[in-house]
């Protein structure tokens, strides 16, 4: 039977010695939009947009982002990428997300995005050498990205 808006299961919490409520948003959670910014070395200068959309759902810790980044212009700002504004902090642990992109540098085969703080930060995976920050230099005025995945937050 499906929770309806306004109702709620009443459960026991024996460690609370009393009653919990749980309503129709604790099983379905919350849901929006967020706005990624892109930096390289935390800045970003002179950096626009064709897309710059994010969403999440958050149930209970368990928090699901995605977000698509479009650039017309990748600016002046130098350093490693980052993307700010994650809609709620990363728990304790770094957590790995799925990413995609379009119109990067060649010598560019495996991205990785590492979910950390409320920043997403960005590495490169160039032959044999490991992992490494995806600079500025690696962004072309029309790159795109796109970063999905859920991590647990507090």
């Amino acid at each position: 039977t499906a929770i309806a808006s306004g109702d709620y299961l009443v459960v026991n919490d024996v460690s609370a010695g009393s009653d919990k409520k749980i309503t129709q948003a604790d099983f379905l959670g919350s849901a929006s939009t967020w706005t990624p910014v892109l930096t390289f070395g935390g800045a970003s200068t002179g950096i626009t947009y064709g897309t710059q959309t994010g969403i999440y759902r958050r149930i209970g810790t368990l928090v699901w982002v995605a977000c698509r980044i479009a650039l017309t212009s990748k600016g002046s700002s130098t350093g490693g990428a980052i993307i700010t504004g994650l809609p709620f902090s990363v728990a304790t642990l770094d957590t790995p997300l799925l990413i995609m992109w379009t119109t990067l540098g060649a010598s560019v085969t495996t991205l990785q995005a590492l979910a950390t703080g409320t920043t997403i930060v960005l590495y490169s995976t160039t032959g044999s050498t490991g992992l490494s920050s995806l600079l500025d230099t690696t962004f072309a005025n029309t790159s795109s990205i796109w970063v999905s995945g859920s991590y647990a937050t507090s």
